[in-house]
């Protein structure tokens, strides 16, 4: 249908609507709906701004340790002993 004529001369240019399909959350983020509407008597154009956020369920990070070890050399000295453990989850909601 792009790119066909109206009776009138003008042309036709007609995408309605965009499909993702198997959305994920890489998809996340801001699109733009864009219409130019020129003929011999106007010119005009209009868009909207959307957002689209895909939710998804809680997973972790990759980066983080299943385990942690900690020597016994280090435990054997008796003196302070500090471990950092970070769980690092992503989820939205």
């Amino acid at each position: 249908i792009n790119r066909d004529r109206l009776p009138t001369g003008d042309e036709i240019h007609a995408v309605s609507r965009l499909e993702i399909r198997n959305v994920s959350k890489d998809h996340d983020g801001n699109y733009v709906c864009g219409v130019d509407t020129t003929n011999r008597f106007l010119s005009d154009s209009k868009e909207l701004k959307m957002t689209l956020r895909v939710q998804y369920k809680p997973r972790f990070d990759e980066k983080t340790p299943a385990h942690i070890w900690v020597s016994e050399e280090a435990v054997q000295q008796g003196g302070p002993l500090s471990v950092n453990i970070s769980c690092i989850v992503y989820a939205d909601p």
